[in-house]
């Protein structure tokens, strides 16, 4: 099924990987962003470094 998708539609499908890839890494950055900083402020107070 993949390879006759492949041969068939091979552009198309690299557009929706290549895209569905950088909506991943950019939403993966974004919430590793968030919670670095979620993470860094609880560590401060649990520090009393507020």
């Amino acid at each position: 099924m993949v390879s006759f998708y492949s041969s068939r539609h091979r552009p198309f499908i690299k557009q929706v990987h290549s895209l569905a890839l950088t909506t991943i890494l950019a939403l993966t950055e974004a919430i590793s962003a968030f919670f670095g900083i979620v993470n860094r402020k609880e560590i401060n107070t649990e520090y009393g470094l507020s």
